[in-house]
């Protein structure tokens, strides 16, 4: 029989915010976490935080679990990582399974905080068993953990903010996300997010489902329809994907079976997620013994989740007498997670959670008066400056921080959208890289006669060099012009600034870029024509695409020039300067797709 004051299941960001509040309080308090490594979902999360700077906004995931293990009184604190709660039985004994010794062992504690986070959802569809289908967080683990990329096509099925984050991450792991899914007519997720996307070229597909996955041995590729306002599908609108992952982030639900066995009060909240234990602002279940916090008292984001831990700890402590200052404790985190909560996309589970505590709800909380922060620049303006593209009441506040002349301010109410003023902006740059949703980019429309520069923040590999010949691309990842790479900052937080120049008819529309045309890179994957071939006929006199066209035979593959025609266009264009758009760009023939000889034979394809 192992006895402590405190036993916290679950070492995640809502289990080490508990065992900060325990331990710091002097309570004897034992953690078990069923995985080898503690930190829950914050080991997969590389992405940066939201929220305020002084709860970690504008640090990855990765490195938030370091900084609240410091928190810690180790004196007070033990850890068993590997260590399952199987039960929880009638004599209040906490039964735990040692998977690396194979060996149940027996706790008995004065109190208990159930942190046990949640489980993926799936959704009903043809061949869903087929190996190559996944959960979104499992990807993530594989992935972040292991250092293993689960395929190289991927589909999404979400667009909630675990969709996007995870597609954007399979991007920086060189994945090819071929689409995502989303059966709503808008992304649950932030916008920022959906934007990083967009801005690398990926479709998403609003108001699809997927019907089903076909393969032989794996995942081959995925049917999704479009559907109606009921959910139905559209006759006419089905469509075939080639891809060998297909990626599911529908969801997530608590996982409070173990409370179950306690007998304490639960309840099923949409809002939340699922079953979820009846429990206080302060994270006590209909049990004095028991507390709950993150997603095992429902779906939540990472900080809340910390934030509820602590809240968790507190109570706990104070249940045993060890809190001197509770009214004061309990305020700073209640009154935190309430504004952190605001806006549209916190609404649903602050609601819930009123609905839980039976505290009244009005319904103008869920309409948000909106400001407007679009900028005019002054016609005279030769100061570079920065675009601020967070248009969402997102609870952030990096950039206010990061500005060292106030010239962004979010305010006090962390979901305002941040405002800039303008005659204080010295073009600095300093608050690209410490903005987690990758929406601000510095403009500089006095980088060179005609030319502007924009400064992106960029977290792919492999950087680019000073010098090298990139596309400029717009904020739905389509190649506009040609640009140039004039200056590469790197930044200890793996959010480097790359400035690119652009002509300045471009300088309002470029945000993204792709690698130049250059060397041995092919641009027509149908017969194998390089960058290079291309690039040495142009300056051979080849300048118009029909010539283009004869002279390397480029778009007289099967695909007939989709996926490089604009390439080349481009390529014409920033080699002359020429405007190219009243250039022909070749006839297409019939058929319009590869098909068998077989077809046009006498008795067809029998």
């Amino acid at each position: 029989m192992i006895r402590t004051d405190v036993l916290i299941i679950g070492g995640g960001p809502a289990g080490l915010g508990a065992a900060i509040e325990t331990t710091n309080r002097g309570l004897k308090t034992l953690l078990v976490e069923e995985n080898p490594i503690y930190g829950g979902q914050l080991i997969k999360q590389t992405h940066k935080f939201f929220g305020s700077h002084s709860h970690f906004a504008g640090t990855r995931g990765i490195y938030i679990q370091d900084e609240l293990l410091k928190e810690i009184k180790k004196e007070h604190f033990s850890m068993l990582p590997g260590h399952s709660a199987v039960g929880i039985y009638d004599d209040g004994v906490i039964g735990i399974y040692d998977s690396k010794k194979n060996r149940f062992k027996k706790v008995s504690a004065k109190k208990v905080i159930v942190a046990t986070g949640a489980s993926e959802k799936t959704i009903p569809f043809k061949n869903n068993d087929l190996p190559g289908i996944y959960g979104a967080g499992g990807v993530q683990t594989l992935m972040n953990v292991y250092g293993v990329l689960p395929g190289k096509k991927i589909l999404m099925i979400g667009a909630g903010n675990i969709g996007l984050i995870v597609s954007y991450q399979l991007i920086q792991a060189g994945a090819d996300v071929v689409g995502i899914v989303e059966a709503l007519p808008k992304a649950g997720g932030y916008d920022v997010h959906l934007a990083k996307i967009r801005r690398m070229g990926v479709p998403v597909f609003f108001k699809h489902t997927i019907v089903e996955a076909f393969g032989q041995d794996s995942v081959e590729g995925a049917l999704i329809v479009q559907i109606d306002n009921k959910w139905k599908h559209l006759n006419g609108t089905q469509m075939q994907l080639e891809c060998d992952t297909i990626c599911l982030a529908v969801g997530l639900t608590p996982s409070s079976e173990i409370l179950m066995q306690t007998g304490i009060k639960m309840t099923f909240s949409p809002s939340l997620g699922g079953y979820v234990p009846v429990h206080n602002e302060f994270m006590q279940t209909s049990s004095p013994d028991y507390f709950v916090g993150g997603d095992a008292a429902g779906i939540g984001e990472a900080t809340s989740a910390i934030i509820e831990g602590r809240l968790a700890g507190i109570s706990a402590s104070d249940s045993l007498g060890k809190e001197k200052n509770a009214e004061k404790a309990y305020k700073e985190h209640v009154d935190y997670i309430e504004k952190l909560r605001d806006g549209n996309t916190g609404i649903k589970v602050k609601k819930g959670k009123y609905e839980l505590w039976n505290k009244p709800w009005d319904t103008s909380m869920e309409t948000f008066e909106k400001k407007d922060n679009t900028i005019k620049i002054p016609k005279g303006r030769t100061k570079a400056y920065v675009s601020i593209e967070c248009y969402e009441d997102i609870p952030c506040n990096p950039c206010e921080i990061s500005c060292h002349f106030k010239a962004i301010t979010v305010g006090p109410n962390i979901t305002d959208l941040p405002m800039l003023a303008l005659e204080k902006c010295t073009g600095c740059m300093s608050c690209l890289a410490q903005c987690p949703g990758l929406a601000i980019f510095g403009i500089n429309k006095n980088l060179a006669p005609g030319r502007t520069g924009i400064t992106i923040p960029y977290e792919l590999l492999p950087l680019p060099e000073k010098g090298d010949p990139v596309w400029g691309a717009d904020r739905d990842g389509k190649i506009i012009c040609s640009a140039r790479v004039e200056a590469v900052r790197k930044n200890k937080n793996k959010t480097h600034l790359i400035t690119i120049s652009v002509e300045n008819e471009y300088a309002e529309n470029v945000r993204h870029f792709y690698p130049g045309a250059s060397g041995d890179v092919l641009i027509c994957r149908c017969l194998d024509i390089t960058a290079d071939e291309i690039n040495d006929a142009i300056d051979r006199g080849y300048t118009d695409f029909e010539e283009l066209k004869r002279y390397l035979r480029v778009t007289t593959g099967p695909c007939q020039g989709r996926g490089c025609r604009q390439l080349i266009m481009n390529m014409i264009r920033a080699k002359t300067g020429e405007d190219v758009s009243s250039h022909s760009t070749g006839t297409p023939r019939p058929p319009e797709s590869a098909l068998p000889f077989s077809a046009f034979t006498k008795g067809g394809g029998k």
